[in-house]
């Protein structure tokens, strides 16, 4: 390819416009070539009506994910002098959360758990979320569905044809206790108000 100049009358785009490595070749209007210079490292070159161009470079924002902590309200569930982990962090609408309980020998369990959102979601119901336990030394899978800013954590009771889902106590889904280090964990994804 040859990349000589052209007679002063040709109309074609002169090399002279790049001034250098990674220079590229956009219009400010028809029939209107301009240059824009290379950005720096890491950026990308987005559509921005406010510039002559029509074109910015654009640092992307860190994908990173700041986790800070909560402190939820309980119904049904005496923490005692158990541990709890809560930790979530939000993007925009998007909410992830982490909540882990393990029992200490002064908590209890005494009926229908739930746990309050550290953000309030869109809507009630709309979110679901599997729930790991351990009780009395037996694994469980458990469901969360948020309702009224607060997840309800209920046991899946799989004695029937089909499984259904039955309120948490002492003894549901199984014998809570201290000292076989019984737990309670889920992960939550869900849209915020």
């Amino acid at each position: 390819m040859s990349t000589g100049r052209l007679g002063a009358g040709d109309t074609a785009i002169q090399p002279t416009i790049f001034d250098a490595k990674g220079d590229l070749l956009t219009a400010t209007a028809g029939d209107t070539p301009a240059r824009i210079a290379v950005g720096s490292n890491g950026q990308y070159l987005k559509a921005d009506s406010t510039q002559s161009t029509g074109l910015i470079w654009s640092t992307l924002v860190d994908g990173d994910w700041t986790f800070g902590t909560w402190s939820p309200t309980y119904a049904g569930l005496t923490v005692g002098n158990g541990t709890v982990t809560a930790r979530y962090a939000q993007k925009g609408k998007l909410v992830v959360a982490w909540w882990k309980f393990v029992l200490g020998n002064t908590s209890s369990i005494t009926g229908g758990i739930t746990v309050s959102t550290p953000v309030n979601p869109y809507a009630d119901g709309a979110y679901t979320t599997i729930v790991e336990a351990q009780a009395g030394n037996t694994n469980y899978i458990m469901a969360s569905n948020a309702l009224s800013n607060r997840w309800y954590l209920r046991a899946i009771d799989a004695s029937a044809t089909y499984a259904k889902i039955a309120v948490t106590s002492s003894t549901v889904p199984g014998t809570w206790t201290s000292a076989s280090g019984d737990y309670i964990n889920f992960t939550a994804v869900y849209e915020a108000a």
